[in-house]
């Protein structure tokens, strides 16, 4: 709804957006209608654009839209060494490498850290620990690229895929010619 106003006699016969908003809401009684109204400023309250258009997921690993079961691809080994960000984990070459990397780390004390790299029984973090933890059991998670492929290869978790692997990587308004 737009309310303009204007002044009676005007030579310009100018009309001023005086107010601006929507209707939500209309209720009729005898020979009146009361309509209710908000103000277009109103809308900037509300949650803007929530899901991104874009090839890989946009769900966040083990997150609720993702709904992977972090506890199932829990690895629990013992800490061999470490050396600043860098530690050996028992076990973790059992698995690919790069299977942890964007993973998660869960340290004794309950830090978490980041996995940034994984090559072998070689785990890379973000950042360092506080405490050594050597020979202590710490339980890592497998990381995510987001792709189709490693939802359901890696996670069995196709049907929670938040991305849109067919959108065209040529732009249709870019001038050249389709043929």
């Amino acid at each position: 709804m737009t309310i303009r106003r204007a002044h009676r006699g005007d030579p310009d016969e100018e009309f001023v957006v005086y107010w601006k908003g929507r209707v939500v809401g209309a209720k009729a009684t005898e020979n009146t209608i009361e309509i209710e109204c908000e103000s277009v400023f109103t809308s900037i309250r509300r949650p803007g654009l929530r899901a991104r258009y874009e090839l890989t997921c946009r769900h966040t690993l083990y997150g609720r839209a993702c709904s992977v079961n972090r506890e199932a691809f829990k690895h629990e080994g013992t800490v061999l060494s470490v050396n600043g960000p860098n530690m050996t984990v028992e076990g973790a070459g059992s698995f690919a490498d790069g299977y942890f990397t964007g993973g998660i780390l869960l340290s004794p004390t309950g830090a978490t850290r980041f996995i940034t790299a994984h090559t072998s029984d070689d785990i890379q973090l973000s950042r360092p620990l506080d405490t050594n933890i050597a020979n202590q059991t710490v339980e890592i998670y497998p990381g995510c690229d987001h792709l189709k492929e490693t939802c359901k290869n890696k996670f069995n978790n196709l049907p929670n895929f938040g991305g849109f692997p067919h959108i065209p990587v040529r732009n249709p308004f870019d001038g050249s010619s389709i043929v």
